[in-house]
């Protein structure tokens, strides 16, 4: 590849090396991540779900073989099908009812390969699965992803960075042993691509969050003027005649007042993420993760979960050092 590849020319490394492979990407990567947990993944063929191409894999301790919930997963793109990606709890953990959980991944590849973002799309979502699979709680509506808003990505965002690792996307390579891996030059520019103006977008993310809350806030606001007077105040300023505001649909669809939960949670993610700074695959900090925080669902406020994960109390300085890279 050239010095300055393009996405394009990116993204032809990666589809070879992938190899047209999605399922088995899947697969391979629940296998390992499951590993590090201490649970097992086993497809169930031929299992009845809302279309063919559905996978359905029945999770279990892998100590124990006890069984744990199930995940359905569909992969693939068609019409009528949610053409965004996401996970639904479709049944939440209950000890006390003995009732395991069971969820829905659902995303739209492209059948002739992966880029290195859907491959983050896949990890983030998979971040929310296991979060409703490894649940453990004794009740219902302290289940799983039914955390507060401002922590229910944080899990999801802390496996992103699972993609820029040499050993995870080297494990990968078991899905097409014949394919070339990712060059390492290769890998140094996606992750230095990936983390060019993150200063001006978590700049935008803030803006953003400052702005829902103040419209929600105690004095009543006239948005357009609002949006102009805090967009004005940033180096950028504010182009007259722009509506931002009629398009930010978080504001109107259930983040009203919550959209820095964005922000916040990759905020928690990084300081999550310093736990497995030596060894991403460790089985030991991987157990003690589902132990502390997937298992727990809401039954500990997230600062509880957080500080008996790392030991010690949350502090934002992995976010600031990532930004500083």
């Amino acid at each position: 590849l050239p010095a300055h590849a393009t996405p394009e020319q990116i993204r032809d490394v990666v589809q070879s090396w992938l190899q047209r492979q999605a399922r088995r990407v899947f697969a391979e990567r629940c296998e390992h991540f499951a590993a590090q947990l201490g649970v097992r993944y086993q497809r169930l063929e031929g299992a009845t779900a809302w279309h063919p191409e559905v996978q359905t894999y029945a999770v279990s301790d892998a100590a124990t073989g006890a069984a744990l919930g199930t995940l359905w997963v569909d992969l693939y793109p068609r019409e009528g099908k949610y053409n965004h990606a996401a996970v639904w709890p479709l049944r939440s953990v209950s000890t006390d009812l003995k009732r395991q959980p069971q969820a829905a991944l659902v995303v739209n590849f492209d059948r002739q390969g992966l880029t290195l973002d859907e491959l983050e799309t896949l990890l983030h979502e998979l971040g929310h699965a296991v979060h409703n699979n490894l649940s453990n709680t004794r009740h219902v509506q302290q289940a799983g992803t039914a955390v507060l808003r401002d922590f229910v990505e944080a899990p999801s965002q802390m496996l992103e960075e699972w993609v820029y690792d040499k050993r995870t996307l080297a494990l990968m390579g078991e899905v097409c042993p014949t394919c070339k891996p990712v060059p390492d030059a290769l890998l140094a520019q996606a992750d230095a691509a990936r983390r060019f103006g993150q200063g001006v977008f978590q700049s935008r993310q803030h803006l953003y969050a400052s702005y829902d809350l103040a419209l929600y806030g105690p004095t009543l606001q006239e948005p357009l003027a609002l949006w102009a007077q805090m967009e004005g105040a940033t180096p950028l300023g504010h182009v007259a005649g722009t509506m931002f505001p009629a398009g930010f649909a978080h504001i109107a669809g259930g983040y009203s007042a919550g959209y820095y939960g964005y922000l916040w949670s990759l905020v928690v993610a990084s300081d999550m993420r310093t736990a497995f700074a030596a060894d991403k695959l460790s089985p030991q900090v991987g157990r003690r993760y589902r132990d502390t925080v997937l298992a727990q669902g809401s039954q500990r406020p997230p600062q509880q979960l957080v500080k008996d994960f790392l030991g010690r109390d949350f502090n934002a300085r992995a976010f600031f050092d990532e930004l500083a890279r």
